[in-house]
């Protein structure tokens, strides 16, 4: 009996940590099942917002892009999301009236990886309607509130 207590306090002992908790590393963080890339702009480098890499690039124009981190937050995506959805970004526009196109025009790309399914889509000035304008408003105004892009400087130059 005191040989089985022995080999049971020893088997137990043998498989207690001696690692502080705060020294264990934290637990990986789960992935998101929503990530988007929605790229803008005149230039062979867009500026783009980049969810899976947590990244903003903003076009400098004449000067390299600059990258810095840009985390939004649960509630960001979220918002985004529904907005994406709401808008039905991945069906084609109607065609409305005639549009006069200004030179340079701006293209539009967005990928959005919702779980196991990803949507690609395409754009630029000349089918900028509907709903993908009011995306690509919606995302402006976002993109240029946080602070992340606040901090950057502007760009020199222009296109023509």
């Amino acid at each position: 009996m005191k040989k089985l207590l022995l080999i049971t306090a020893l088997l137990l002992s043998a498989c207690t940590s001696t690692t502080p908790i705060s020294e264990l590393p934290p637990e990986p963080e789960p992935e998101r099942d929503f990530n988007f890339i929605f790229s803008y702009g005149y230039g062979l480098v867009p500026s783009e917002l980049d969810t899976f890499n947590d990244t903003f690039t903003k076009d400098m124009i004449v000067d390299e892009p600059i990258t810095v981190s840009m985390i939004l937050s649960e509630e960001e995506l979220k918002t985004i999301q529904e907005k994406i959805i709401e808008l039905d970004l991945f069906t084609e526009p109607v065609q409305g009236d005639i549009r006069m196109v200004m030179a340079p025009c701006a293209s539009y790309a967005l990928e959005v990886d919702f779980g196991n399914t990803t949507n690609e889509v395409e754009w630029n000035c000349e089918n900028n309607l509907g709903g993908r304008a009011t995306f690509v408003e919606f995302m402006y105004d976002f993109i240029e509130a946080k602070n992340e892009y606040k901090a950057l400087p502007e760009p020199q130059g222009g296109y023509m």
